[in-house]
């Protein structure tokens, strides 16, 4: 088991966990979500990496799929970028051209979006030293006419 700090708020089927919470979790699960943006560890360096999915990275150099069990690249590609997800999908297709990868191809494609966007969401709230957020760019059509709506 491995010890993280939550950085953002967090909540699913079965769990919800905010800011601030310090949770154990399995060591496999602690690598992919320990990203710097979700959680981080707590009070330790990461675990080593083991002999099934937790092996992400690669000791010298880029990641290469082809190195690589459908689940190690499924893993390792759970919690990057578009541009690694591309450069790693595009790789996998000019060599072996798994089914098991190719046809999570959109899935993968999309988490990385999703990953870019919750990326630049944590810079922007770091920027904001006092933890504030942002107003609303718009009301939702609660107030009354052209005044803005307060609350």
């Amino acid at each position: 088991m491995a010890r993280v700090k939550i950085l953002t708020a967090i909540g699913g089927l079965g769990f919800s966990w905010q800011p601030g919470q310090i949770i154990d979790l399995p060591d496999e699960q602690a690598v992919l979500w320990a990203d710097g943006v979700r959680a981080e560890f707590a009070g330790h360096t990461p675990p080593p990496p083991g002999d099934d999915t937790t092996k992400v990275q690669e000791p010298d150099g880029p990641f290469d799929p082809g190195a690589h069990s459908n689940r190690e690249v499924l893993a390792y590609l759970a919690d990057k970028g578009e541009e690694e997800v591309v450069r790693v999908l595009d790789k996998e297709a000019a060599g072996q051209d798994r089914a098991g990868i190719a046809k999570g191809r959109d899935a993968a494609l999309e988490q990385g979006r999703a990953n870019d966007a919750a990326r630049a969401e944590a810079e922007e709230r770091a920027a904001r030293p006092d933890g504030t957020e942002l107003a609303a760019d718009t009301s939702r059509g609660g107030g009354r006419g052209d005044v803005p709506e307060t609350r």
